[in-house]
């Protein structure tokens, strides 16, 4: 894929012969070197400086934005540098040089025409650090190639992290108790108020309702360390293959168990309408869904690696890990050196993961009311004001008020204890395997292709 850059990155420096040979090597040289690094990446005078334009300060300007400078040398290159030197005229091929060293740049000898290492030996003391710089050969485009496949380990393309989706917060809001407390009120209102027409056998079904949820929440509970393995699994998959094999399947499963349970509680009268309605309506949330998810997971492919949304969740956290294990198994297979900016990506893509963990280990550490009101406030004001509702009116006995406390105080700290397990339980599989990939992108960063 080409690449952009808005710099000029690489500068050619070379000396006009009377071979013209030479100069149609430099001319294949920066056609080989923009099809890898992009449009106006390359800086070659005759080609990069618009006509009429003033040539010294472009090629300050350039020098100060390159990166990398290729010193073209040919046979008599040395001879006439020291014939410029000794006539005392302005010599812009050494002074480019002169200021490469002086501002840290990379300078790499390129040879052309047969030019040998003795070209650049026994230098003035401003150029003296070319003679102790590897050298590379350009006799046709395979070396131009072979040379570019090699500058992607150096040149640095100017990645930014591109910045998170969002940036919250995983304690609670300011409001968040106020509005569970406003949600008890109303409750107790809304149950005094319906007390004459609901009566002991409405309350009585919404304890049922309450061991119905506590149940529910058990069995997750129980099958945590299932589920997270399950998604351990499946994690790594496409968006495609994930939605197929899990996403599909389980909602398809959520519609048929919903319309069962509206098929006993609706007038059979009724029961073709409201079920069509509803399926309608879950069909229609799942697409979006589905729809959103792929929009999502397609801008983070993207722009890889995105910086790490907070609060920190789960999935996302794994589902960042997949893809830096991706990046890492393409080149690892292709048996090569990674280059510098995906070097730098996978730097930043396993910082962003060892914060991730530190983030989910500390939220799994949070007290109960924090992580209810931080997590789950609207949830919470519900649960509230259904407790509330069910007890204000006072028609419960003692048995129905002890079931009713025992069940929701059971779902709440079994859904407490859920969440506590899985960030606790996925901080330290992500550990684990980040240093495993911390090892492997040590490896290929060393490798030499």
């Amino acid at each position: 894929m080409r690449r952009v850059p808005i710099l000029a990155g690489i500068f050619i420096n070379y000396r006009t012969d009377s071979n013209p040979g030479h100069f149609q090597r430099l001319l294949e040289l920066r056609a080989v070197l923009e099809e890898v690094f992009g449009e106006g990446s390359v800086f070659l005078d005759v080609r990069s400086i618009d006509a009429g334009g003033d040539y010294p300060p472009w090629i300050r300007e350039r020098l100060d934005d390159a990166q990398i400078v290729l010193a073209v040398i040919h046979p008599g290159w040395r001879e006439a540098l020291l014939g410029r030197m000794a006539s005392g005229g302005l010599d812009w091929v050494r002074d480019e040089l002169r200021i490469a060293f002086e501002n840290g740049k990379v300078v790499i000898p390129v040879l052309v025409g047969g030019a040998t290492h003795a070209e650049w030996d026994d230098l003035p003391p401003d150029l003296a650090l070319l003679s102790r710089r590897q050298g590379r050969r350009l006799e046709g485009r395979a070396d131009a190639e072979a040379l570019a496949e090699e500058l992607t380990l150096q040149y640095d393309e100017g990645f930014e992290q591109f910045p998170p989706e969002r940036t919250g917060s995983s304690e609670p809001r300011r409001g968040a108790k106020y509005l569970v407390a406003a949600a008890v009120v109303l409750g107790i209102a809304a149950g005094r108020a319906g007390m004459p027409l609901l009566g002991e056998l409405t309350a009585a079904y919404s304890v049922l309702a309450m061991l119905a949820w506590c149940v529910v929440v058990s069995v997750m509970f129980a099958l945590r360390k299932g589920v997270t393995a399950a998604e351990q699994v499946v994690h790594p998959l496409s968006w495609r293959d994930y939605n197929l094999r899990v996403g599909v399947p389980i909602g398809f499963l959520f519609i048929l168990f919903a319309a069962f349970l509206l098929a006993g509680a609706t007038d059979p009268n009724l029961l073709g309408f409201v079920l069509s309605a509803f399926a309608l309506i879950t069909t229609g949330q799942v697409a979006v869904l589905l729809l959103r998810s792929r929009r999502l997971q397609q801008r983070r492919l993207d722009h890889w690696p995105m910086a790490l949304s907070t609060p920190v969740t789960a999935i996302a956290l794994r589902a960042d890990m997949a893809r830096l294990d991706h990046r890492l198994l393409e080149w690892e297979r292709n048996g090569k050196r990674l280059p510098f900016a995906l070097r730098v990506r996978c730097r930043a893509a396993i910082e962003d993961l060892r914060r991730g963990l530190r983030l989910l280990a500390r939220d799994g550490r949070r007290s109960r009311l924090r992580w209810a009101l931080a997590d789950h406030p609207v949830r919470s004001a519900v649960v509230a004001s259904w407790f509330a509702a069910t007890m204000a009116p006072g028609s419960l006995r003692p048995l129905g008020i002890a079931l009713a406390l025992g069940a929701v105080g059971l779902a709440v700290e079994l859904s407490y204890r859920h969440q506590r397990w899985v960030r606790w339980a996925v901080a330290r599989e992500v550990r684990n395997h980040t240093n495993e990939l911390r090892s492997r992108w040590s490896v290929l960063e060393r490798r030499r292709s």
